[in-house]
C-alpha cells in the first residue's frame, strides 16, 4: 500500500506545506475567518475545506518529528520493544507498519475529535478549523500529544455541555478524559486541570488565580516528578527529564524571534478573549459552556506560567503545558466572534499572530534544509 516516499526532511517536503498552508490561508481568510456575518461559502464548499485541512494535517511533514515517528513506526515488530505510548505500539502494528495510515488513525482521528468537540460547544465546525489550520497547523500537526488533547476535550465537552440524559453524559465525559491518559504521558497534566470547572470565574477571582501562581508553582514543583511519571522508574525519569531540559527553545536570534512569535500565538488570543469576557460586559453574553472551557484554558495558561519560575530542566513544559490551551482558546475565539462578543480587529490580530509565526516558521525550515 502506498506510503510516504520521503524518508527525511528536503525542500520538497518544506516547500509542500508553506504552499498548502498558503493556499488554505489566502482562499479562507477574508470570506472566511474574518467574515462575521452569514457566510458567503456554501456547504459543500465548506465541506470541501474541512477535509482539505484534515488532509494537510495528516500528511503535514515539516517538523523533524514526523519524520522520527516514521522511522519509529516503520520498526515495529510484535518482536520489539516499543518506545513511548503502548497505543501507538499497536496502532502501527495494526496497520502492518504503513505510515500514512498510521497518521490518519492519530493526526486524521485527533482533527475529527478537534470537529466534533466544535460541534458538541455549537461552534460552526468550518471556522473553528480555519483558525485551528491558520495559526496552529505545525503544533497541531507533529505532536502526539494532540490526540490526548482531542480526546480529552472532546470528553470535556460532556462535562461542559451534557445531553438530555445528564447522567450519561458524565460517565462518557469522565470515561474519554480518563482514557486521554494513554495517549500521552503529560494528559495527567489536563486530568488534574478539570478540577476548574468547579471555581466560579469573575473578576475577582482571576486576581485571586494570579495571586496563587506562587502557590501553584509551589505544588507543581514538588510533585510533578510523581504526577507526570508515576509509572516510570527513576532511571527512565532522568533521562526524559534531561531531554527535555537539553530540547530547549531553538538558538540564535531567529529561534528566539521564532519562540516569541509562538508564544504570541497562544498568548495574543486568550488575552484578548479574555478582555471580550470580562471587560467589555459581554461576561453576561456567554453562554456557560464556553465560559467553562474557558476555565479550564485559563487554568493551563497558568500552569504554563508557574512552570516559568522551575528552572531550566522544565523549560519544555513552559510550551508543552501552554500548548495545552490550543484547542479550548480556538473554540472560545470562534464563538466570541462569531456572536459578536469580539471585535474584529482583535479577531484578525488573533489570525495574524499566529500567521506571521507559521509563515517564518515555515520560510526558516527552508533555509535551514537548503543549508543542509
Amino acid at each position: 500500500m502506498f506510503d510516504f516516499p520521503f524518508q527525511e526532511p528536503n525542500l520538497f517536503t518544506s516547500f509542500y506545506c508553506l504552499l498548502f498552508y498558503s493556499i488554505l490561508f489566502s482562499n479562507n481568510y477574508r470570506k472566511g475567518l474574518l467574515y462575521q456575518n452569514q457566510s458567503t461559502v456554501n456547504k459543500s464548499n465548506q465541506n470541501w475545506t474541512i477535509f482539505f485541512i484534515g488532509f494537510f494535517i495528516v500528511t503535514h511533514c515539516l517538523k523533524g518529528d514526523f519524520f522520527h515517528m516514521m522511522e519509529r513506526v516503520h520498526g515495529y515488530s510484535s518482536y520489539s520493544a516499543y518506545v513511548g505510548e503502548e497505543i501507538y505500539y499497536k496502532i502501527g502494528l495494526f496497520v502492518g507498519n504503513n505510515y500514512l495510515l498510521f497518521r490518519t488513525i492519530v493526526w486524521g482521528g485527533a482533527f475529527y475529535l478537534f470537529c466534533q468537540t466544535a460541534k458538541r460547544m455549537q461552534v460552526p465546525v468550518y471556522y473553528a478549523a480555519l483558525l485551528l489550520i491558520a495559526t496552529h497547523s505545525i503544533i497541531f500537526s507533529y505532536a502526539r500529544v494532540s490526540l490526548a488533547m482531542a480526546v480529552y476535550f472532546y470528553g470535556l465537552s460532556f462535562l461542559c455541555r451534557p445531553n438530555k440524559v445528564k447522567l450519561f453524559s458524565y460517565i462518557i465525559g469522565i470515561s474519554l478524559i480518563l482514557l486521554s491518559r494513554e495517549f500521552h504521558s503529560s494528559a495527567v497534566i489536563m486530568i488534574a486541570m478539570t478540577f476548574m470547572l468547579f471555581i466560579p470565574i469573575k473578576k475577582w477571582t482571576l486576581i485571586v488565580i494570579l495571586v496563587a501562581i506562587p502557590l501553584l508553582v509551589g505544588v507543581l514543583k514538588d510533585y510533578f516528578y510523581l504526577i507526570a511519571f508515576s509509572d516510570a522508574t527513576d532511571e527512565v525519569v532522568a533521562k526524559k527529564m534531561q531531554g527535555y531540559s537539553d530540547r530547549e527553545v531553538e538558538k540564535g536570534i531567529a529561534g528566539r524571534i521564532i519562540s516569541i512569535l509562538q508564544y504570541a500565538s497562544f498568548y495574543i488570543p486568550f488575552i484578548l478573549s479574555s478582555i471580550s469576557l470580562f471587560f467589555n460586559e459581554e461576561y453576561k453574553k456567554c453562554s456557560i459552556e464556553i465560559l467553562r472551557f474557558y476555565k479550564v484554558a485559563l487554568g493551563f495558561v497558568l500552569a504554563s506560567i508557574a512552570f516559568t519560575f522551575m528552572g531550566s530542566t522544565f523549560v519544555t513544559f513552559v510550551y508543552r503545558v501552554l500548548f495545552m490551551s490550543m484547542i479550548p482558546s480556538t473554540i472560545i475565539v470562534v464563538y466570541l466572534y462569531r456572536n459578536e462578543m469580539m471585535q474584529k480587529k482583535h479577531m484578525a490580530l488573533c489570525v495574524i499572530s499566529g500567521f506571521l509565526f507559521l509563515l517564518i516558521k515555515y520560510m526558516y525550515d527552508i533555509y535551514i534544509v537548503a543549508g543542509q
